[in-house]
């Protein structure tokens, strides 16, 4: 237990309440012991809330990660993880075998039934001020500084939430983020509904809704103006012109495969589930604006990936795979760092120390430290199942 004695001590506190001082000295000497004991209590308790301490039972499956470095924040490096219906911000200036130590904050539960709000996407804003975090049917906006929940969207007209772009600012005072939606009620259909929020984050509303008549995987921004979704169909170009969202052209892909996506220069890398990766060349001196120019294959199913210098990293069933992908033509298999539970389930970097981040659907955040020959080395985990190294 944390404090011994808190459910007596607990209860003495509402009873010393109804009591006198002045009359009842003698008579409640021990009931003013007991109310010194919980009051310690709630103080142990609050400290290790605020301390990041958390109780192993509110983790759950891990789908999801987002990292960001802030150099004017005095926590530097902060990683976002979905674990089960709620969403934690960890200290990443540090590492250690069990991060729960490293928690900075940890959502209470989202939405009524736990087991049917699992966080399935990340977005991460401009300044690490405002997070947003889709689950089920909604999306609940953050604001990182007060550790609040400033608004929460009801965007069940449209379908079942899924990944989230990070957040960059449509004006002065404005960010907007790219949501992928799925109804479930309509096969084939998909929706990207754009989120803005206000500064300091006391409003979220939507702003612009496009119809993409297929299922979507992914989006990511190249630009300001210029996206890219992993679709059903292939590789989706959009438009944002900073009021509403249009389609350019649809890159072909084998379809049905596609999942998490990365971009790179001109460049783009496809988790494809169970047909591995897909590169394709964004070049617009193809007839349809790019073209999808190789791939590959490994074991399991492939479900993120985040592309460092000439490697392709990617979360699948076995943990992680890495392709070279110097040749875009031609990638290659180098290494597999095979985890314990085994289902990679999305990804992403940190580039300056070759650090990955990986959300394993149920073994929890795998954090690995690749060095400069790219041996990965498991140096920390958190949430649900136990740390693992790489074999």
């Amino acid at each position: 237990m944390l404090c011994a004695g808190c459910t007596r001590g607990l209860y003495a506190l509402s009873i010393v309440g109804f009591l006198s001082l002045s009359r009842c000295v003698k008579r409640t000497e021990h009931l003013w012991k007991m109310y010194a004991r919980g009051l310690f209590c709630v103080l142990c308790v609050s400290w290790a809330v605020v301390a990041g301490a958390a109780v192993p039972s509110v983790y759950g499956k891990t789908n999801v990660v987002k990292f960001q470095t802030v150099a004017t924040d005095a926590v530097k490096r902060k990683i976002y993880v979905g674990t089960g219906c709620r969403m934690a911000i960890l200290n990443g200036d540090t590492f250690r075998r069990d991060m729960t130590g490293n928690v900075i904050f940890m959502s209470a539960a989202l939405g009524d039934n736990c087991s049917a709000n699992v966080v399935n996407g990340v977005g991460v804003g401009v300044n690490s001020g405002v997070v947003l975090a889709a689950h089920s049917t909604q999306v609940s906006v953050f604001d990182v500084t007060k550790k609040t929940i400033a608004a929460t969207l009801d965007l069940s007209k449209y379908g079942s939430v899924g990944r989230i772009t990070n957040g960059f600012r449509n004006s002065s005072e404005r960010q907007v983020f790219f949501v992928c939606v799925t109804d479930p009620g309509t096969p084939g259909s998909g929706t990207i509904v754009v989120v803005q929020t206000d500064i300091p984050f006391t409003e979220a509303k939507v702003i612009s809704v496009l119809d993409m008549e297929m299922v979507v995987h992914d989006v990511k921004l190249h630009n300001a103006t210029l996206l890219y979704a992993s679709t059903a169909m292939g590789l989706t170009e959009l438009y944002w012109d900073f009021v509403a969202l249009r389609k350019v052209r649809t890159i072909a892909t084998p379809q049905n495969v596609n999942d998490g996506m990365d971009i790179r220069v001109d460049t783009a890398y496809i988790a494809a589930t169970s047909k591995g990766l897909f590169v394709v060349d964004l070049n617009e001196e193809y007839p349809a604006g790019g073209k999808m120019v190789g791939s590959a294959t490994g074991t399991g199913w492939f479900g993120g990936v985040r592309v460092l210098d000439a490697f392709a990293l990617v979360a699948a069933d076995p943990g992680m795979h890495m392709f070279d992908v110097s040749d875009p033509t031609s990638p290659t298999l180098v290494r597999t760092c095979k985890i314990a539970t085994g289902k990679g389930w999305n990804i992403d970097i940190d580039p300056t120390d070759k650090t990955v981040f990986l959300a394993d659907y149920d073994g929890g955040l795998h954090i690995i430290k690749l060095s400069s020959f790219l041996v990965p080395t498991v140096v920390g985990h958190f949430g649900t199942g136990a740390f693992a190294t790489c074999t």
